[in-house]
């Protein structure tokens, strides 16, 4: 398994849903909520929410675009991002003394809204690991 900055992980675990799946490591805990999923790890810095909605119709541009334009309008910059089965927009900013990530992902007509936060002075701990997990992700 790759070396991460902060840990290693050595055994990893998969977490289904009704639309998508993860994987993550065997010491993070899942909470599901009715809007999303919480993911985290026991006394870590941060959590990643996971929220699913299946469309109509095709995830487009511009419904990603519009689900990230407060953020880009108050100075994100939005790049694009391959994770897994899902592509789409990834922004990262600073808000109230908290680091936020957030991912706007589709895959046909499944949209995912990604976040993750934890407190400003733990910016960048997890990101690798929360990066391996995102690449995990992949449509049941």
């Amino acid at each position: 398994m790759p070396q991460l900055r902060n840990s290693v992980v050595t055994c990893m675990k998969t977490h289904k849903t009704r639309y998508w799946q993860i994987k993550i490591p065997d010491d993070w805990q899942v909470e599901s909520d009715p809007d999303c999923e919480i993911l985290y790890q026991q006394d870590g810095p941060g959590e990643l929410h996971i929220s699913a909605v299946h469309m109509d119709q095709d995830v487009d541009d511009q419904t990603l675009q519009d689900m990230a334009g407060d953020h880009i309008q108050s100075g994100a910059d939005a790049e694009d991002v391959d994770l897994g089965q899902f592509d789409g927009l990834f922004l990262d900013y600073e808000s109230k003394g908290e680091y936020w990530r957030e991912w706007y992902l589709r895959r046909g007509p499944l949209l995912l809204y990604v976040s993750y936060a934890c407190e400003l002075k733990h910016e960048g701990e997890e990101d690798d690991v929360v990066e391996m997990m995102l690449e995990s992700l992949c449509v049941v």
